[in-house]
């Protein structure tokens, strides 16, 4: 009888183990970590335009090839187009100033407690100074640069080819949507790393700039042309109202790390119905020059 019982246990015991092993004990999955934190302001480098103008412009070499004097702008979308690059001359005497496509220079941050920046170019300083001269009364005779993913001008937007220098801009009458002026561009805010303009600043209001309200305008919201009394002055338009533009984000110059945070320019394109630019910016790609003046 002992033995019969232990022959049933051994052969229980042999069963178990066949099971055991056709059916194994799947593994205990380790421990996931935590997903990390979505990023809700991270850095998009901005720049005052008093920021960028007067810079030095080095090679990769880190020697002086000119100094940066203005810029040329895409009226249809806030595209840079070219640096102008002064280059030669003693004391601003005899310099020559030249176009040079914005996609060969780089600005950054100069360290990571100042606002300024710094600038490199990947051209020689021979390629600029047979680049093509910049004559602020021939800017006209260049055309926007061909929309690399479509094909398409960038002009089409306003219907007719509209290159501005950032430096004209400044001063420009802006009119609200019922064709009144509401007040002047008081500076333009750079992004260089995306090629294009972040955003202009509006003063309106005030006597001897006493009592200025200023208020922020994406480049999306504005429409840029030549008044037709005078070519050489520029006017800006809005399709928002003189409501609409009292209630806009303001611009608080002395709060420089809000008014170039992604947070504060995220609610500036939300209220004006805008696609932030880095959402869709891509680099700048030159102009086409005048007949035999390529670089």
């Amino acid at each position: 009888m002992k033995t019969s019982l232990l022959h049933i246990g051994l052969a229980a015991l042999a069963i178990g183990s066949l099971a055991a092993a056709q059916n194994p004990t799947p593994p205990s999955k380790p421990a996931q970590k935590p997903a990390a934190p979505e990023a809700t302001d991270q850095p998009v480098q901005v720049y005052r335009l008093s920021h960028v103008i007067g810079l030095e412009l080095k090679n990769d070499t880190d020697k002086s090839v000119g100094e940066i004097q203005d810029l040329v702008i895409n009226c249809a979308d806030g595209r840079i187009a070219y640096a102008v690059v002064s280059t030669g001359g003693t004391l601003g005497v005899g310099d020559k100033d030249h176009l040079v496509p914005w996609e060969s220079v780089r600005c950054s941050r100069k360290d990571s407690t100042s606002t300024d920046c710094t600038a490199r170019t990947t051209m020689t300083a021979d390629q600029i100074s047979k680049a093509p001269e910049f004559k602020k009364d021939e800017i006209s005779k260049l055309t926007p640069p061909a929309d690399r993913a479509t094909g398409g001008d960038t002009g089409a937007r306003t219907g007719a080819a509209c290159l501005i220098s950032a430096n004209e801009l400044k001063g420009a009458d802006v009119r609200a949507a019922d064709k009144s002026e509401y007040g002047e561009i008081e500076d333009v805010i750079l992004a260089p790393e995306q090629g294009c303009v972040a955003y202009t600043v509006l003063a309106s209001g005030g006597v001897l700039g006493m009592g200025e309200k200023k208020i922020a305008l994406p480049w999306k919201t504005t429409e840029i042309s030549r008044d037709p009394s005078d070519s050489k002055e520029l006017v800006v338009r809005t399709p928002a109202t003189k409501a609409q533009l009292e209630k806009a984000p303001e611009f608080v110059a002395n709060d420089w790390n809000k008014m170039s945070s992604r947070t504060w320019m995220t609610d500036l394109y939300t209220y004006h119905s805008a696609d932030p630019f880095w959402s869709h910016a891509r680099p700048a790609s030159a102009p086409k020059l005048p007949d035999n003046k390529k670089p």
